[in-house]
């Protein structure tokens, strides 16, 4: 069934998400969110189809890869030596990683994608949606990170060149 070994390649045949349910067929309870203006926004099943698109992007026009298969393509380009650690070290973090069930449904997919002999391991700690400002806290408290430091005049006088010159460029070879 190709589960039982390390795919070959990282071109390997898309996972294909599920098929979303049809609106008609989706639970219809409605939950009404208070917007910052005090504005009361009532909700049903678009709280959640929304998401679908992080599997699927093709639902709203997309070519990309869904994250299932982007995570599976991130592992199947790392070493194979580390690859079984990967699978069961993958973590959520930012604002989206909140979403109800996202974490239970990228378990899933991925440990269907993967080797039978894999397990698969999605974190989900509490307080992830702040672990991405909290790793750019500690990025830039770096003292090696002061020398990609690009002021406002440099940008405006180079525009995303310099960006490319001082952050990319510098960190090759």
């Amino acid at each position: 069934d190709g589960r039982g070994a390390w795919p070959s390649s990282p071109r390997r045949a898309p996972v294909r998400a599920a098929a979303p349910a049809p609106a008609e067929a989706l639970p219809a309870a409605l939950v009404e969110c208070e917007l910052p203006d005090g504005q009361l926004l009532p909700l049903t099943s678009e709280r959640f189809r929304c998401m679908e698109a992080l599997f699927a992007p093709a639902l709203v026009g997309r070519e990309e890869a869904g994250l299932t298969e982007c995570v599976l393509g991130a592992i199947g380009t790392s070493s194979i030596d580390v690859r079984r650690d990967l699978y069961q070290a993958i973590v959520l973090s930012g604002g989206t990683s909140n979403a109800a069930g996202l974490a239970e449904r990228l378990e899933r997919e991925l440990a269907a994608a993967a080797p039978a002999t894999v397990r698969v391991k999605v974190h989900a700690a509490p307080g992830r949606d702040l672990l991405p400002w909290q790793g750019a806290a500690l990025l830039s408290a770096l003292p090696d990170f002061a020398q990609m430091w690009i002021s406002r005049q440099e940008y405006a006088a180079s525009g995303p060149a310099c960006v490319h010159a001082r952050c990319v460029a510098a960190h090759q070879g």
